[in-house]
């Protein structure tokens, strides 16, 4: 099995094939740097090459990431030839999302309720590496990208990533980074002779096709007055998120990087908030597996490059966007969808207007909207569960409301919880591109039927 898989590795890193980025790493023992899969640098021997399942499994090795490929960004895989178990896997994602940074082994453990010798026996059958460690290394990937990508101070990282003291912090980053001393002293007097900004900016990278008017025209069709706006090549929208409220904005750069601005006042919960809007945009996705797999398996079908899910902020919102969307155009359902939101958006003292919470949604108000007395029933039942219930807990629940249906859930598991799985075959669009390009098998699509249906609503 390993030299099969080794073999593996070594033709997809020979032919830089983006379909495995992320799913190994190359770490070359004569300079004591790993990269990923499509690294552009020189191909090494394969005599000085060693291969890794994770980054983290690299790092601790004593490799330090490769400057122009970046591999300490990609934090997610699909687990092609490493499969890991399903709890292990949640555990990994909240690690690497940050949602899990500050907390020790033993907090871990507990929220996970399974022993603290479990857990590090998971961890070394899969990464060779206890879990402490794999923690640690997360801090300082989280740290260093914080340090050199955003216009927080070095106290404000220090904070963030469970740190004691600013030294400890340096001490890490130099530690897993092997930065010279001076790289890093410089950037934080660059740091902290700058005056503290009002809003918080991070630089993301994002290394696949991304096309970003695709979802700036399928978004601008759909706008909330007063809440999201689009503006030239940015988007921008107010939000509530973890009880804070603001605004975030986003907009690509050159060099495959999406600049994301927020309130400074989400600085508590920004790791948490950076990762919601990652898995909004699916900035962790590599499009280029999923468009080569839909080519593959359907040769009549128009595969745009970088087309990703529309998401939408929260699982509420997307839900009343279905609901006003039932069986209507989009130009009919946008408008119901701002009658709905002239009614009950709420304001804070600047002025600024949110997408209202589902505990304000009243039967008076439903009243007043112009659309049949089915739909006014289903907007406020909808309402009225959600503000009893968690929706991401279980959203198939959702189908014991009247006039909710399968198509309804499937729109919010599509673009608010970020299923990549989602069949939307029951919606009218999908139906009529199937028209054009003849019946098929989408169960084969799997685990991405989601991207099968926006290349279908791109093929209308």
């Amino acid at each position: 099995m390993i030299k099969s898989v080794n073999s593996l590795f070594r033709r997809a890193r020979l032919a830089r094939d983006p379909y495995y980025d992320g799913e190994f790493f190359i770490a070359v023992k004569s300079t004591g740097i790993f990269c990923r899969a499509i690294c552009p640098a020189k191909l090494p021997m394969e005599k000085n090459v060693r291969y890794f399942a994770a980054r983290e499994t690299a790092i601790s090795a004593g490799y330090r990431p490769c400057y122009r490929c970046k591999p300490e960004l990609i934090s997610h895989s699909r687990q092609l030839l490493m499969p890991i178990p399903a709890v292990l896997t949640e555990i990994v994602s909240d690690i690497r999302s940050g949602i899990l940074l500050t907390q020790s082994v033993h907090d871990i453990s507990v929220y996970y309720g399974i022993s603290e010798d479990e857990l590090n026996w998971m961890f070394m059958k899969n990464f060779n590496i206890p879990v402490d460690l794999f923690l640690e290394i997360n801090r300082a990937l989280w740290a260093n990208n914080l340090l050199f990508n955003t216009n927080l101070s070095a106290r404000e990282i220090v904070c963030l990533c469970g740190y004691e003291t600013e030294n400890m912090m340096f001490s890490a980053i130099n530690q897993y980074f092997k930065y010279m001393n001076k790289q890093v002293e410089t950037q934080i007097e660059l740091k902290e002779s700058n005056n503290p900004e009002e809003y918080i900016r991070i630089n993301i990278p994002y290394p696949y096709p991304y096309d970003w008017h695709h979802f700036l025209d399928f978004q601008y069709k759909r706008l909330i007055k007063n809440v999201e706006d689009i503006h030239g090549e940015t988007y921008r929208r107010n939000i509530r998120f973890n009880g804070r409220q603001g605004f975030f904005q986003i907009t690509p750069e050159s060099g495959n990087v999406f600049n994301l601005q927020f309130s400074r006042n989400f600085l508590p919960v920004m790791l948490e908030l950076i990762n919601h809007i990652k898995s909004m945009f699916g900035l962790d996705t590599n499009i280029t597996q999923i468009e080569r797999m839909l080519s593959e398996h359907f040769p009549k079908l128009y595969v745009a490059a970088g087309l990703h899910i529309p998401g939408v902020f929260s699982s509420f919102e997307a839900g009343i966007r279905a609901i006003c969307g039932q069986q209507v155009s989009v130009t009919a359902a946008t408008s119901l969808l701002n009658q709905f939101c002239d009614i009950f958006l709420e304001e804070d003292r600047a002025g600024n207007k949110y997408f209202p919470l589902p505990s304000n949604i009243s039967e008076a108000g439903i009243a007043k909207m112009r659309t049949t007395n089915s739909r006014k029933s289903t907007l406020y039942a909808f309402s009225d569960w959600c503000s009893k219930n968690d929706i991401e807990k279980n959203p198939d629940d959702l189908l014991s409301i009247r006039g909710v249906g399968k198509w309804t859930v499937n729109y919010i598991k599509l673009r608010a919880l970020h299923d990549p799985d989602v069949w939307m075959g029951g919606d009218l669009g999908i139906k009529n591109a199937l028209t054009k390009i003849g019946d098929i098998d989408e169960t084969t699509a799997s685990p991405w039927r989601s991207y099968l249906s926006i290349h279908l609503w791109n093929n209308l």
